[in-house]
């Protein structure tokens, strides 16, 4: 929680120097029409993973969907998904074992607000504060080999996190439509506890998520994306 509270307290200034310019940008821009926009990062979204296997976002790239009103303020929303399947065996004993199914889903939605200052014709810096919500969800259904029973054991087990951060970076325009950036981003992470159902299980079945855990996490990160403007 510190270091969340330190984070928000970093880019407090950012946001507030944001509102001042976009009141004043909104003046000069007139009648102008917002710029609405489409953007893909080009790098994997990074994850502070822990050892519960809850969030596995390998390869997990956000979308964007900005809006530019004038020179000087943007505001974006971002979001991504994956969903993915695996299967393991599982011996309990010289007579029993399990077959187990696994889906793991992962979820990420988030608005950001930006001041943005054109440094030349080609070239855009920007600074602000992005902030959403993480989702993580796995269910496993274990069927039993070597017995009568038929139904299967289940574990439903889910987990969000608030995260909060301060983003700094460049566009270069490679056509009046198209621009390709680069930022840096400070990010902290406030991770709840898991939510669980668990159905009865053979007692030498080994437990896989600790109960009532909580975390809190910040990290550093790069990212590239680039953005069409309509």
């Amino acid at each position: 929680m510190k270091i969340l509270l330190a984070t928000a307290s970093c880019v407090l200034m950012i946001v507030s120097n944001t509102a001042l310019f976009a009141q004043t940008d909104t003046t000069e821009a007139g009648s102008e029409a917002p710029h609405v926009g489409l953007g893909v990062s080009l790098l994997p979204y990074t994850f502070p993973n822990n050892d519960t296997y809850l969030v596995q976002p390998a390869g997990t790239l956000s979308w964007y969907v900005p809006v530019q009103f004038g020179k000087h303020f943007r505001c974006e929303v971002e979001f991504s998904y994956m969903q993915s399947h695996d299967s393991l065996r599982l011996q309990l004993s010289s007579t029993v074992g399990t077959n187990n199914y696994r889906t793991s889903t992962f979820g990420r939605v988030g608005l950001g607000v930006y001041y943005t200052h054109p440094f030349d014709a080609q070239t855009r810096l920007y600074a602000g504060l992005r902030s959403g919500l993480v989702t993580s969800s796995v269910q496993w259904k274990s069927f039993v080999v070597g017995s009568a029973m038929t139904s299967p054991f289940l574990y439903d087990e889910g987990i969000g996190s608030f995260w909060i951060g301060g983003v700094v970076g460049f566009e270069y325009l490679l056509t009046k439509h198209i621009a390709i950036g680069a930022e840096a981003h400070l990010t902290s992470y406030a991770t709840g506890a898991t939510n669980s159902y668990i159905s009865t299980l053979p007692s030498n079945y080994p437990a896989r998520f600790p109960v009532g855990r909580t975390s809190d996490a910040a990290l550093t990160s790069a990212n590239v994306a680039i953005r069409f403007f309509f």
